[in-house]
Protein backbone atom coordinates (compact mmCIF):
# COMPACT_ATOMS: atom_id res chain seq x y z
CA UNK A 1 0.00 0.00 0.00
CA UNK A 2 0.97 3.09 -0.74
CA UNK A 3 0.57 6.73 1.43
CA UNK A 4 -1.19 8.11 -1.77
CA UNK A 5 -4.10 5.57 -1.33
CA UNK A 6 -4.33 6.53 2.42
CA UNK A 7 -6.86 9.41 3.10
CA UNK A 8 -7.56 10.92 6.69
CA UNK A 9 -10.42 13.35 6.56
CA UNK A 10 -13.01 14.59 9.41
CA UNK A 11 -15.82 12.17 9.32
CA UNK A 12 -19.53 12.38 11.47
CA UNK A 13 -19.64 10.31 14.55
CA UNK A 14 -22.24 7.69 12.03
CA UNK A 15 -18.95 7.35 9.84
CA UNK A 16 -17.12 6.60 12.52
CA UNK A 17 -19.11 4.62 14.68
CA UNK A 18 -19.30 2.36 11.40
CA UNK A 19 -15.78 2.27 11.44
CA UNK A 20 -14.98 1.44 15.22
CA UNK A 21 -17.68 -1.26 14.85
CA UNK A 22 -15.01 -3.18 12.11
CA UNK A 23 -12.39 -3.13 14.71
CA UNK A 24 -12.89 -6.63 16.83
CA UNK A 25 -10.96 -5.79 19.96
CA UNK A 26 -12.84 -2.41 20.62
CA UNK A 27 -16.38 -2.85 22.60
CA UNK A 28 -19.14 -1.94 20.40
CA UNK A 29 -20.99 1.10 20.78
CA UNK A 30 -24.05 2.53 19.05
CA UNK A 31 -24.02 5.89 17.42
CA UNK A 32 -26.16 6.67 20.40
CA UNK A 33 -23.94 5.79 22.86
CA UNK A 34 -20.91 8.04 20.83
CA UNK A 35 -23.06 10.76 20.89
CA UNK A 36 -24.23 10.75 24.61
CA UNK A 37 -20.32 10.21 25.43
CA UNK A 38 -19.65 13.35 23.86
CA UNK A 39 -22.78 15.59 24.57
CA UNK A 40 -22.32 19.10 23.67
CA UNK A 41 -18.37 18.95 23.73
CA UNK A 42 -16.53 20.36 20.62
CA UNK A 43 -14.50 16.99 19.12
CA UNK A 44 -12.56 15.65 16.39
CA UNK A 45 -13.76 12.80 14.55
CA UNK A 46 -11.06 11.47 12.20
CA UNK A 47 -11.47 8.45 9.44
CA UNK A 48 -9.00 6.64 7.31
CA UNK A 49 -9.46 5.78 3.91
CA UNK A 50 -7.97 3.46 1.64
CA UNK A 51 -9.74 3.27 -1.79
CA UNK A 52 -12.37 4.52 -0.68
CA UNK A 53 -13.31 1.98 2.01
CA UNK A 54 -12.96 3.62 6.11
CA UNK A 55 -10.42 1.17 7.75
CA UNK A 56 -9.61 3.16 11.05
CA UNK A 57 -10.60 5.77 12.92
CA UNK A 58 -9.52 8.39 15.54
CA UNK A 59 -12.49 10.01 18.00
CA UNK A 60 -11.94 12.39 21.08
CA UNK A 61 -13.56 15.61 22.61
CA UNK A 62 -12.64 18.72 24.51
CA UNK A 63 -12.30 18.77 27.78
CA UNK A 64 -11.93 22.06 28.48
CA UNK A 65 -10.21 24.68 25.90
CA UNK A 66 -6.53 23.56 26.37
CA UNK A 67 -6.96 20.22 27.25
CA UNK A 68 -8.01 16.95 24.90
CA UNK A 69 -9.41 13.45 25.43
CA UNK A 70 -8.75 10.80 22.77
CA UNK A 71 -11.53 8.89 23.84
CA UNK A 72 -11.25 5.97 20.66
CA UNK A 73 -9.98 4.69 18.10
CA UNK A 74 -7.93 1.82 15.50
CA UNK A 75 -7.47 0.24 12.58
CA UNK A 76 -8.94 -2.86 11.10
CA UNK A 77 -6.86 -5.49 11.46
CA UNK A 78 -5.95 -6.68 7.43
CA UNK A 79 -4.88 -2.63 7.39
CA UNK A 80 -2.50 -2.80 10.24
CA UNK A 81 1.02 -2.09 10.41
CA UNK A 82 0.90 0.48 7.25
CA UNK A 83 1.18 3.65 9.44
CA UNK A 84 -2.10 3.95 8.88
CA UNK A 85 -2.38 4.88 13.26
CA UNK A 86 0.42 6.99 13.20
CA UNK A 87 -1.31 9.18 10.53
CA UNK A 88 -4.30 9.08 12.09
CA UNK A 89 -2.52 10.38 16.02
CA UNK A 90 -0.50 12.78 13.65
CA UNK A 91 -3.74 15.01 12.18
CA UNK A 92 -5.76 14.49 15.64
CA UNK A 93 -2.03 16.23 17.16
CA UNK A 94 -1.97 18.63 14.64
CA UNK A 95 -5.55 19.84 15.45
CA UNK A 96 -5.65 19.87 18.97
CA UNK A 97 -2.37 22.13 18.99
CA UNK A 98 -3.93 24.19 15.76
CA UNK A 99 -6.92 25.00 17.87
CA UNK A 100 -4.68 26.06 21.16
CA UNK A 101 -4.66 22.53 22.78
CA UNK A 102 -1.61 21.90 24.96
CA UNK A 103 -2.36 18.69 26.30
CA UNK A 104 -3.94 15.21 24.88
CA UNK A 105 -4.86 12.57 27.72
CA UNK A 106 -5.37 8.98 26.80
CA UNK A 107 -6.11 5.56 28.78
CA UNK A 108 -6.04 2.22 27.85
CA UNK A 109 -5.51 -1.20 29.41
CA UNK A 110 -3.40 -3.86 29.89
CA UNK A 111 -5.12 -5.78 27.39
CA UNK A 112 -3.92 -3.43 24.75
CA UNK A 113 -0.19 -4.21 24.66
CA UNK A 114 0.48 -2.55 21.01
CA UNK A 115 -1.47 0.51 22.12
CA UNK A 116 0.75 1.21 24.93
CA UNK A 117 3.80 0.54 23.07
CA UNK A 118 2.46 2.76 20.48
CA UNK A 119 1.75 5.35 22.78
CA UNK A 120 4.84 5.54 24.63
CA UNK A 121 6.84 5.68 21.64
CA UNK A 122 4.99 8.64 20.49
CA UNK A 123 5.53 10.79 23.74
CA UNK A 124 2.77 9.76 25.76
CA UNK A 125 4.01 9.48 29.92
CA UNK A 126 2.11 7.10 31.82
CA UNK A 127 0.42 9.51 34.38
CA UNK A 128 -1.72 7.22 36.69
CA UNK A 129 -4.00 3.98 36.59
CA UNK A 130 -7.91 4.41 36.84
CA UNK A 131 -9.12 2.26 39.54
CA UNK A 132 -12.68 2.38 38.90
CA UNK A 133 -11.95 1.70 35.20
CA UNK A 134 -8.83 -0.39 35.70
CA UNK A 135 -7.15 2.00 32.83
CA UNK A 136 -3.60 3.46 32.28
CA UNK A 137 -3.67 6.94 31.91
CA UNK A 138 -0.99 8.60 29.09
CA UNK A 139 -0.76 12.30 28.72
CA UNK A 140 1.23 14.10 25.92
CA UNK A 141 1.78 17.53 26.44
CA UNK A 142 2.45 19.81 23.41
CA UNK A 143 4.06 23.54 23.20
CA UNK A 144 1.98 26.34 21.88
CA UNK A 145 4.57 25.98 18.74
CA UNK A 146 3.27 22.87 18.19
CA UNK A 147 3.48 18.85 18.43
Amino acid sequence: MSESNVRIECATLARCADALARIPELDRLSLGAIEERIGDSPFIALVASVDGCDVGCKLGYWVDDRNFYSWMGGVCQDFRRRGIADALLNEQERRVVENGGTVVTVKSMNRYPAMIVFLVARGYSIVGFDEQSQKILFHKQFTNSGV
